[in-house]
């Protein structure tokens, strides 16, 4: 038994579970959102206006998608979920060239 499972027994969390939570909390769906929410993705420099728009619609439906989950979450007296999950977000292709001397 490797002290990472032992660890999680003794939280009372079920090895199993923290793989499932694990595996939606390291996903292109959630380091997307983490992006977007936190202006991360302002600091990329690019000069392709697509890909610019692409993150504004993004950043416009988690928007909408978090509104409408919290208040569904408050209607029901639950915590919000994970609504960036259903959300496809914007593809960044990163091209490199090789620097020549």
């Amino acid at each position: 038994m490797t002290m990472l499972k032992v660890g999680v027994e003794l939280a009372g969390i079920p090895f199993t579970e923290l793989n499932v939570f694990k595996g939606a909390m390291v996903s292109n769906s959630a380091l997307a959102a983490i992006c977007v929410l936190s202006g991360l993705y302002r600091h990329l420099h690019y000069d392709s206006y697509p890909l610019g728009s692409s993150f504004e619609t993004y950043l416009k439906w988690l928007e909408l998608r978090r509104v409408q989950e919290t208040e569904s979450a408050t209607r029901e007296g639950k915590s919000p979920g994970q609504y960036w999950l259903d959300i496809e977000p914007p593809k960044v292709w990163f091209l490199f060239t090789r620097l020549r001397c």
